[in-house]
């Protein structure tokens, strides 16, 4: 088994969800892992090249649960032991389609600047809309989905006991979450456990509580383009 990374991508739900895709696996060289609960899921990926990870956690048909039964493993590799026996993690939506070469040049650049142990794509609406990195816009923008706006009085408490804490509703950039290389140590098991009890609080939209993690961690973690290193299937 190759140790320096791994790549991984999961779907929890009922077989009818959007989400429910299996991408082509982005890698032969390195270890590839498909996270489900859904067991017709976890059988179509018997003929594939994914190494297949059945948990055992109980199938919703509320979205907003299935989704949050996915946040842990996509915050906190660390928490899970096949993940976390490898140097480098690649997480990536099952929606999305991940360029391996462009996962190994951000790798080399990782090790040239050793304080960078997160890389993630900034978010499209920056440029697309000319955002300004306000996690307002964010908020505001998420309830255009309704299964977001569904909790958006969580979002708003949150928000505002972020603030009051300290942190700014302007930083220094706006991440999206459906893709995250990370380095592995101590460092950023403390970044992954901190995101992981700020979702709890949140709610679903975890690009929200990500905007208050990047300020908590702001000198480990490192912007891409969006679509950079991967595509859209």
């Amino acid at each position: 088994m190759n140790r320096k990374i791994v790549f991984y991508t999961c779907f929890f739900g009922n077989d009818g969800n959007v989400a429910n895709k299996v991408p082509p696996v982005p890698s032969s060289t390195y270890d590839c892992y498909y996270f489900t609960n859904n067991i017709n899921t976890y059988n179509q990926l018997l003929n594939t090249d994914w190494k297949r990870m059945f948990l055992s956690i109980p199938i919703k048909s509320d979205y907003n649960l299935s989704s949050m039964d996915s946040k842990e493993l996509k915050a906190c590799p660390n928490h899970f032991e096949v993940l976390n026996y490898y140097e480098y993690s690649c997480y990536f939506d099952s929606k999305i389609f991940v360029d391996e070469n462009k996962i190994d040049e951000l790798i080399e650049k990782m090790l040239v600047n050793t304080d960078k142990l997160m890389i993630l794509p900034k978010h499209p609406y920056l440029t697309m809309k000319n955002w300004e990195p306000n996690v307002w816009n964010e908020y505001t923008e998420s309830l255009y989905q309704p299964r977001y706006a569904m909790e958006k009085n969580k979002y708003v408490s949150y928000i505002h006991k972020q603030i009051e804490s300290g942190l700014k509703e302007v930083s220094n950039t706006h991440y999206t979450t459906h893709f995250i290389l990370r380095k592995h140590g101590k460092k950023t098991n403390e970044i992954n456990d901190t995101w992981f009890q700020h979702i709890k609080e949140c709610g679903i939209e975890c690009q929200i509580s990500f905007f208050f993690i990047n300020q908590l961690f702001i000198d480990y973690i490192s912007p891409i383009e969006v679509c950079s290193s991967y595509k859209y299937i």
